[in-house]
C-alpha cells in the first residue's frame, strides 16, 4: 500500500513539474494574469493548469490557442499614430465614492460605509469652502499694502519728529526707526515694516530705488509658480478622468466592478458633475492661493504659506486615507483603469495649453499683483523715511511757535552722551556716583521738571562757601557733602572732564580742589551745574566774564560778587577779560537763542559793536547802552543771558553818584 501512495506522489510531482513549466512560457510569452471576479486571485487565462493529467498534445493545443487569443487582442487595443494608450485609475479621493456608491453586488450597499463616504464628501467640501473663505477674507489678507502709505504719512506727520522721543543720545524716532535700531520700545509696528520692505526688496536703510536681484519678489513668483504648477498637475489629471468617462460604455444599470465597463446615464451625469465641482474648486484655490502669496510680504512666511495651501488642497486625500471604510476603498481598488487614446498632435496640445495657462497665470500675477506692491513698497517707505528724518518738533500752546533742532542721523555707539553714562554707571552696580535718586516717584517728577533758578533756589546756601570750605555754616553736614559730591561728578561729566584730585584729601577738600581745577570752564555755557556748585571760584570775580553770571544760568545770589576798593573805578580797555568777554559776545547770544546770530542780518552790526566795545572801553556804553538783539541795557543786565556790566564799569554806570546808582551796582566803598 505504501508503495502505491509514493508512485501516486512522484505521478503528482511529474504532472506538477509539467505545469510549471507551461506557466513558464506562458509568462515568457507575455500572457498576462488577471484577477478572478469572486476571490481577486491571479489566475492563467488559459485553462491548462485546470486538468494536470491530460495529454501533452492538449496542452499544446491550448496554448496555440492562447496565443491566438492574446494576438487578437493585441489587434483590438487602440494605437493611433503610432501613439499609445493612456490607463487612467481612479484616484483614492472622497470624491471618487460616487464611482461605487449604490452599485449593484458591492461591499458598497452596507448602510454604514454609504452614511461615513457621504459624510466625507460633505465634510471635505464644507472644510475646503471654509478654508477658500478665510483667505479671502479681509481679515486675513489683511488690508491692502496700499491703506500702510496713509499711515505712514500720519506716523511720520504726528510722531516720528516729535522732541517727546528722543532717545538719551539725541536720535529722532524717525532716524532710529528708519535706521533698524533694535533698541526700539515705540514704533515697533513702523519698524517691523521698514524691515520687511528692506528685505523683500534688498534695500539698505538709506536706499529709496530697487537695483537689481529683489528675493522678495523673486520668492514670492517662485511660489506662485509651484502652486500653479500643482494645480495645472490636478486639473489635467481631472480632464484624464473625465475623457476616461465619456470611453465608458452607456448602459440602464451601472457596472464598473472587475473590469466591466458600463455606466447608466444618472452616473454618469453625477460624475460629470463632480468633475466640474472639482475643477471649479481647484480654480477658486489657485486664484485665492496665488492672492495669499501676493499679499505675503515676509519673506519667512512665503514659502510657509505655499506648504499650506497644498495642504489644503489635499484635504480630500487626507480624509479618505484617514477616515474612509476600508471596504469602500477596496471597491475603488477593483475598478479596471480607464483608457484614453493619444494621438501626437492631442499630446502635444495639451501640453502647449497647460503652458499657456502658466505663462498666462504668472503674467497676470506679477503685473496686477507682485510689481504694483513693489511700488508700493518703496512709496510706503518713502513716506516713513524719505527726506530729513534728523529732526525733532517741539510746539507751544502757550507762545504757539513750533520750535525744531537737528538730531544725529543715527546713534553712534562710541560717541557716548552723558546720560549713557549715568545709565551705565548703574545699571550693573548698587551705587553711582552720578545719580541721586529721589525717595518717592512724586518727589522725582518735581525735582526731573526743575529749571536752573528753581534748583538754585531750592537750596538757600552757597556750596562752595557753606559746604566745602571747613568754615562754612553747613560743613560738617554730611548729606549736602555727598549731595555735591555726585552733583560735582555729573558737572564733570558734561564738561567731559573727571576727577583728577587727589584721593588722600577729605571729601570736602577734595570738593574745593575739584572746583579750582574747572576754574576755566566757569565760562562755558554748559558750565551752570559748576557754577552752582563752585559760586566762589566762578561767580564772585567781579572782573571774570560777564556772560552767564546769572542766577537763571547757575550763579546764586548767596554768592555774591565781591567787590574791592581798588575795583570801583572803570576797567581799561586793554583789560584781558575785558577783551575775552566782548570776543564771547557771538557764542553767548547763538546759545541763548539757539542759532548763530552771525548769520543773520544782525551779524555786521555785533561785530562792529565787538570792535567799537575793545578799542573804546567802557565809555562806549554812554553811546551804546543796549544790547542790539534783546534791548537790555548794559548796566542792567539780562537776568537770563548777562550780568550787569557796572562790575566792569562803575564809574560809566553812575555808580560812584549816589543819586544816578542802581540796584545793580556793587557795593563800593
Amino acid at each position: 500500500m505504501e508503495d502505491v501512495i509514493q508512485q501516486r506522489f512522484r505521478d503528482l510531482e511529474h504532472e506538477l513539474q509539467k505545469v510549471q513549466e507551461r506557466l513558464s512560457v506562458l509568462e515568457d510569452r507575455g500572457i498576462i494574469l488577471e484577477e478572478t471576479e469572486d476571490n481577486g486571485h491571479a489566475e492563467a487565462v488559459a485553462e491548462a493548469s485546470d486538468e494536470p493529467k491530460k495529454k501533452p498534445q492538449k496542452s499544446e493545443k491550448s496554448l496555440k490557442s492562447l496565443q491566438s487569443e492574446k494576438s487578437e487582442k493585441s489587434e483590438k487595443e487602440p494605437k493611433v499614430d503610432g501613439q499609445g494608450v493612456l490607463e487612467v485609475y481612479v484616484d483614492e479621493s472622497v470624491w471618487s465614492v460616487f464611482f461605487v456608491v449604490g452599485l449593484e453586488r458591492s461591499v458598497f450597499n452596507g448602510f454604514l460605509d454609504s452614511f461615513i463616504a457621504g459624510l466625507l464628501t460633505l465634510v471635505n467640501l464644507v472644510v475646503q469652502i471654509l478654508f477658500l473663505g478665510v483667505i479671502l477674507s479681509e481679515d486675513f489678507l489683511g488690508e491692502p499694502f496700499e491703506s500702510k502709505k496713509s499711515a505712514a504719512r500720519l506716523w511720520r506727520s504726528f510722531v516720528a519728529h516729535d522732541a517727546r522721543h528722543l532717545d538719551l543720545a539725541g536720535t529722532s524716532l524717525a532716524s532710529r526707526v528708519c535706521g533698524q535700531d533694535g533698541a526700539l520700545i515705540v514704533a515697533n509696528a513702523q519698524a517691523s515694516l521698514v524691515e520687511e520692505i528692506n528685505s523683500y526688496l534688498n534695500l539698505q536703510p538709506d536706499q529709496f530705488n530697487t537695483d537689481g536681484f529683489r528675493p522678495g519678489a523673486v520668492l514670492c513668483m517662485l511660489c506662485i509658480l509651484i502652486w500653479s504648477v500643482f494645480v495645472i498637475r490636478e486639473l489635467r489629471t481631472y480632464l484624464h478622468s473625465f475623457l476616461g468617462l465619456l470611453t465608458l460604455r452607456r448602459g440602464g444599470l451601472s457596472v464598473l466592478t472587475q473590469g466591466s465597463e458600463i455606466v447608466s446615464y444618472q452616473r454618469l451625469g453625477l460624475l460629470i458633475l463632480v468633475h466640474l465641482c472639482r475643477v471649479v474648486m481647484a480654480i477658486w484655490l489657485l486664484y485665492a492661493g496665488i492672492l495669499w502669496l501676493a499679499s505675503t510680504t515676509s519673506i519667512a512666511d512665503l514659502i510657509l504659506n505655499c506648504v499650506a495651501l497644498e495642504v489644503i488642497f489635499e484635504v480630500d486625500a487626507l480624509l479618505f486615507a484617514a477616515l474612509m471604510p476600508m471596504e469602500t476603498r477596496f471597491s475603488l481598488r477593483k475598478l479596471k483603469p480607464m483608457r484614453i487614446s493619444y494621438t501626437r498632435a492631442r499630446s502635444q496640445l495639451e501640453a502647449l495649453l497647460g503652458v499657456v495657462v502658466l505663462v498666462a497665470t504668472l503674467f497676470v500675477a506679477y503685473t496686477h499683483l507682485v510689481a504694483p506692491l513693489e511700488q508700493t513698497m518703496l512709496e510706503v517707505k518713502h513716506e516713513l523715511c524719505g527726506g530729513n528724518a534728523a529732526f525733532v518738533v517741539s510746539y507751544s500752546e502757550d507762545t504757539q511757535v513750533a520750535r525744531g533742532v537737528v538730531t544725529t542721523p543715527s546713534r553712534d555707539l562710541d560717541l557716548r552722551t552723558v546720560s549713557q553714562t549715568v545709565v551705565d554707571d548703574y545699571k550693573f552696580s548698587d551705587s553711582s556716583q552720578y545719580i541721586w535718586f529721589s525717595a518717592t516717584l512724586k518727589q522725582f517728577q518735581a525735582e526731573s521738571a526743575r529749571s536752573v533758578v528753581e534748583e538754585v533756589q531750592s537750596t538757600p546756601i552757597c556750596w562752595e562757601t557753606d559746604v566745602f570750605q571747613p568754615t562754612g555754616k553747613a560743613a560738617g553736614d554730611v548729606l549736602l557733602v555727598s549731595v555735591a559730591d555726585v552733583r560735582l561728578n555729573a558737572a564733570e561729566l558734561a564738561l567731559g572732564q573727571v576727577d583728577s584730585s587727589n584721593q588722600s584729601l577729605s571729601m570736602r577738600e577734595r570738593l574745593l580742589s575739584r572746583c579750582h581745577a574747572m576754574r576755566s570752564f566757569c565760562d562755558d555755557y554748559e558750565g551752570r551745574l559748576l557754577r552752582m556748585l563752585c559760586g566762589a571760584t566762578c561767580c564772585q570775580d567781579a572782573r571774570a566774564s560777564f556772560w552767564y553770571k546769572v542766577e537763571a544760568l547757575g550763579c546764586s545770589q548767596l554768592c555774591p560778587v565781591q567787590v574791592s576798593a581798588s575795583e570801583c573805578v572803570d576797567v581799561s580797555k586793554d583789560h584781558p577779560n575785558w577783551h575775552k568777554a566782548w570776543d564771547e559776545y557771538v557764542p553767548a547770544l547763538s546759545h541763548h537763542f539757539g542759532e548763530d546770530v552771525s548769520a543773520g542780518g544782525v551779524g555786521p552790526q555785533i561785530q562792529q559793536i565787538v570792535s567799537f566795545m575793545k578799542s573804546v572801553g567802557c565809555p562806549a556804553l554812554l553811546q551804546l547802552d543796549m544790547e542790539v538783539i534783546t534791548g537790555a541795557r548794559w548796566c542792567q543786565g539780562h537776568s537770563l543771558l548777562f550780568r550787569p556790566l557796572t562790575f566792569f564799569c562803575p564809574q560809566t554806570c553812575g555808580c560812584l553818584d549816589n543819586a544816578t546808582a542802581t540796584a545793580h551796582c556793587p557795593a563800593c566803598a
